[in-house]
């Protein structure tokens, strides 16, 4: 059986994403997890609200140009998984802000 770290690791590299030795025990502690223990299905909950605070962290990432190379996101792949993991958590999507009085504009 794989351990915490190692499925938090394999899911994040289906995205291409690659974490640091030190981000992920950050990770880990942060979400009161333990990464050597190995993965149950009764983890998942909490092993995905670790991914959604990392991939949220990965969604504020700029994008890189310079000298020729671009390192890019796919914004939109990574979107769709971080709001499927929220509606795995039963948790709303975000929602972009929403004009609510327009008689005082100025």
């Amino acid at each position: 059986m794989a351990s915490i770290s190692a499925v938090i690791t394999d899911q994040l590299a289906t995205y291409s994403i690659a974490i640091t030795d030190t981000k992920l025990e950050t990770l880990l502690v942060n979400s009161d997890l333990d990464g050597n223990a190995v993965y149950t299905k009764t983890d998942k909950k909490a092993v995905d609200t670790a991914l959604l605070s990392a991939v949220t962290d990965i969604l504020a990432m700029p994008d890189v140009t310079e000298g020729g190379i671009a390192y890019k996101w796919d914004r939109t792949a990574v979107l769709t998984w971080a709001n499927s993991l929220r509606s795995d958590l039963g948790l709303s999507a975000p929602s972009s802000p929403k004009i609510r009085n327009l008689s005082n504009i100025w």
